[in-house]
């Protein structure tokens, strides 16, 4: 009795925290511990609504019930009240470090699936040495004596990707710090790889931040062409893209759409086709750039062309969304052929019944023959065939493949198709 209602706000603020508490530290954990919290959480805020802690709180107990959506939204509206508050800025990107993967579906790019390629071809193709177990002993052997830290990174990949040896992320790690204090970019990304997902260090969303950061800045050792063969120039701008995700999703840093785009921008223009990809996506969604279907679908192209799965599907997508389903089939089916398991499960499906409908409507509402067309077909029906030299296949304004796709369903298919078949070929 006699309490304010911040007073009141703060009691139930602080009892939810014990009951957080209380719950996380139990071995079977009790759910009825939590939504005590969550009542609690929900009374202060109703008592204190411009206090942040309540919403600290909420989206706590959200993200242990791991409802991650709901969490962000309740972090997010104690910023409005606190927009610098470094809990809240900490917490909401630990929630989008789990989120952000699920909402751009990388469980199912072919990149981060564990269908992996042969790890002596990686190094092969990112580093252009030739590993064998006999090479790899030698690295072993004569590690100290090797100048630079280039050694460093090659042994420290080996462990990490258990290359003739166990493997062991806390090796790993000592030879990517080891290589990363001599300014190795490739060892500096590898690091912060590491600290991202926890592997043989800490996980620590900031530090990883940092890392990246750091080997973002580093100057490139020549214009990058995307070979491979310059592994730091790669690191580089793999490490721009990754700062992009970060600022996009509040990971490590509070969230910045703006340095997003900047950080995108140099992934893509030093030939990083995750840096192209993401830049397109900000396109097509609007986010931090002008909506921009075809801009968006530029980028996705130049990711596409450099082998990025998820890129060709980005394509599919733009051409479903200008309503064009036979070229978006091309380019899902690209994107299937390459391991996009989400163009495959969301999209392929989605094209295939458009076309459907397309064809439907092709045939049931036929179109007049344009004046060439008439002139072919009176051509093809009249006179002989050397009447028909005027007409060179090359010049032909008909694809082969597409009239011979529509000819089953519209007469004027058949009749051009029939015409084609007699005299160009």
């Amino acid at each position: 009795k006699g309490l304010t209602n911040e007073e009141k706000g703060i009691l139930y603020s602080n009892r939810s925290h014990v009951l957080i508490q209380l719950y996380e530290s139990e071995d079977n954990r009790n759910e009825h511990h939590l939504e005590l919290a969550s009542s609690d959480a929900k009374s202060a805020i109703l008592l204190c609504p411009t206090w942040w802690r309540g919403y600290q709180r909420r989206g706590r107990i959200l993200f242990l019930q791991k409802k991650y959506q709901k969490a962000v939204k309740a972090y997010e509206c104690g910023l409005l009240n606190d927009p610098l508050n470094k809990v809240l800025i900490r917490e909401r990107g630990e929630v989008m470090n789990v989120l952000a993967p699920q909402l751009r579906f990388d469980h199912l790019d072919p990149i981060h699936q564990n269908v992996l390629e042969d790890p002596k071809k990686q190094i092969k193709d990112r580093l252009g040495i030739n590993v064998s177990d006999t090479f790899i002993q030698n690295i072993t052997n004569s590690i100290s004596k090797t100048e630079g830290p280039e050694g460093d990174v090659i042994l420290a990949n080996c462990y990490r990707d258990g290359i003739g040896r166990a493997q062991d992320y806390e090796k790993a790690a000592i030879h990517y710090t080891k290589a990363a204090s001599q300014g190795n970019a490739e060892a500096i990304y590898n690091l912060a790889l590491l600290h991202d997902k926890g592997n043989g260090v800490a996980k620590d969303p900031k530090l990883c931040f940092t890392l990246l950061k750091k080997a973002a800045a580093l100057p490139l050792e020549k214009k990058l062409n995307v070979s491979n063969t310059n592994n730091n120039n790669y690191s580089i701008a793999s490490a721009q893209n990754g700062l992009g995700t970060r600022y996009a999703d509040g990971i490590g840093c509070k969230q910045d759409i703006e340095q997003a785009v900047y950080w995108y921008r140099k992934a893509s223009d030093n030939g990083s086709e995750a840096g192209q990809n993401n830049l397109g996506c900000l396109f097509l969604e609007g986010r931090g750039v002008p909506k921009n279907i075809d801009t968006a679908q530029e980028y996705f192209e130049a990711a596409a062309h450099k082998g990025s799965a998820r890129a060709m599907g980005n394509v599919a997508r733009c051409y479903m969304m200008k309503r064009d389903p036979y070229a978006a089939k091309l380019w899902a089916d690209k994107a299937v052929a390459s391991g996009d398991m989400y163009t495959e499960l969301e999209l392929l499906d989605q094209i295939k019944e458009a076309m459907k409908h397309v064809d439907e409507f092709k045939a049931s509402h036929p179109q007049p023959l344009t004046k060439a067309e008439n002139d072919f077909i009176k051509l093809a029906n009249s006179g002989p065939p050397s009447l028909v030299s005027q007409f060179k296949p090359d010049e032909y304004p008909y694809k082969d493949a597409i009239v011979a796709r529509y000819a089953p369903t519209s007469a004027t298919g058949q009749q051009i198709r029939t015409a084609q078949q007699f005299f160009l070929h």
